[in-house]
């Protein structure tokens, strides 16, 4: 079951990606990637707020939510960025997506370390 529930945000965010695609030019660029960022706020403190749960039925099932959202938000946030990376910088566009993709993988893999830092 653990990892249904650590796929649960990478499931989200592939399944909610072509759907933002699809229609972010008809909300906005800005305004999806505001709607992604309170998505991400809300899901974030949801999982959070998961651990304040003394059932570990409600602990999985609040925090499944929270990681569903947060693959939601995720998808919500990005395709915009990197659409706009597109449109602000066509003539050095590999560039600049290259440093999108390398800032969040840095943000990927030195999250866990340093919040392995912050928690001890």
């Amino acid at each position: 079951m653990h990892g249904v529930l650590l796929s649960a945000y990478q499931i989200t965010y592939f399944l909610s990606t072509p759907p933002v695609g699809m229609y972010m030019a008809k909300w906005g660029r800005k305004n999806t990637i505001g709607y992604g960022m309170v998505l991400l706020a809300l899901s974030t403190a949801l999982v959070a707020l998961a651990s304040l749960s003394t059932s570990s039925v409600t602990f999985w099932s609040v925090s499944f939510l929270g990681r569903c959202l947060q693959g939601v938000g995720d998808g919500l946030a990005y395709v915009p960025i990197l659409s706009l990376i597109t449109l602000e910088f066509p003539e050095r566009n590999e560039v600049y997506q290259g440093y999108a993709m390398m800032a969040l993988g840095g943000g990927f893999s030195l999250g866990p370390f340093l919040a392995a830092i912050v928690i001890r």
